[in-house]
């Protein structure tokens, strides 16, 4: 982490704890308590007091509030690991039976996910944009860390590995062409989908929802139809966004789009 990211990261921790004191003192005041039942209570108080605010990538605001106190009970209580739970453990049987992908969305919560599978004893990869967080994934107190493949020209010849090296996939599918909008639509790209089918691999849909108690709830179901080579990657996306509608009990206004196409739309925009 730069200097400047560093600064700006504690900056907002510090607002965080200033907007939310009395749970702060109240953990300070019990710090001899169980972590675990001491971050619950503590998650609790801000929970019953929440409120709304806006983000780029429309990441519900109650994922947001347990993340960044997630970030800030850990450095008060270094021993302190989320807790981190899967809906269905019965899913873990289907995704050993042969190559598995699992798409999910930014929720702050993809490490819980990788987590969660770790603790179910499999290897896990996950592409991103820009290198993992070791710092937060060893938050998680992970058996095996989940092997880093970074979106390059050569990500998939990279993924097509790690599944032949009995690794489960994990890639964020949702992107924002625009960034400095709040309002900005948000889209689910349809190039994992087409990676999936080229390889032949399981394909299963996850998100990660926050329980009453603060736990992290990984919820992995497989996708209908995964193994039809003749289903369209826009209808896989579509059903992946019903999955996460229906997880977050709301619709998520989430639209498919070909994130190679906005790329190029927004390269060329800059050179013009």
């Amino acid at each position: 982490m730069t200097t400047r990211k560093k600064l700006k990261t504690d900056l907002k921790h510090l607002w965080f704890i200033g907007q939310n004191i009395w749970v702060f003192v109240f953990l300070m005041r019990y710090r001899r308590r169980p972590t675990g039942a001491l971050f619950r209570e503590g998650w609790k108080m801000l929970d019953r007091n929440s409120s709304a605010f806006n983000n780029y990538r429309k990441i519900p605001a109650r994922n947001i509030r347990h993340y960044d106190f997630r970030q800030i009970f850990k450095y008060f209580f270094p021993n302190f690991e989320p807790e981190v739970t899967l809906s269905d453990r019965n899913i873990i049987d289907e995704l050993c039976l042969r190559q598995s992908i699992i798409t999910t969305i930014h929720s702050k919560g993809e490490y819980a996910i990788l987590a969660a599978l770790d603790r179910a004893g499999l290897k896990t990869a996950m592409i991103t944009a820009s290198p993992m967080n070791t710092t937060r994934l060893a938050s998680y107190g992970f058996q095996n860390p989940p092997l880093n493949i970074l979106r390059t020209s050569s990500t998939f010849v990279e993924a097509r590995a790690a599944l032949r090296d009995g690794y489960t996939l994990l890639c964020d599918v949702d992107y924002v062409p625009n960034r400095k909008s709040a309002n900005a639509d948000r889209y689910i790209s349809t190039s994992l989908f087409d990676f999936q089918r080229l390889v032949k691999a399981q394909l299963f849909f996850a998100h990660m929802r926050i329980g009453e108690e603060g736990e992290m709830e990984c919820v992995i179901e497989r996708a209908p139809d995964s193994d039809n080579s003749n289903e369209s990657s826009v209808l896989t996306a579509n059903n992946f966004i019903a999955f996460i509608d229906k997880i977050q009990e709301k619709p998520s206004k989430l639209k498919v789009g070909n994130w190679s196409a906005h790329i190029a739309q927004k390269t060329s925009s800059r050179r013009n």
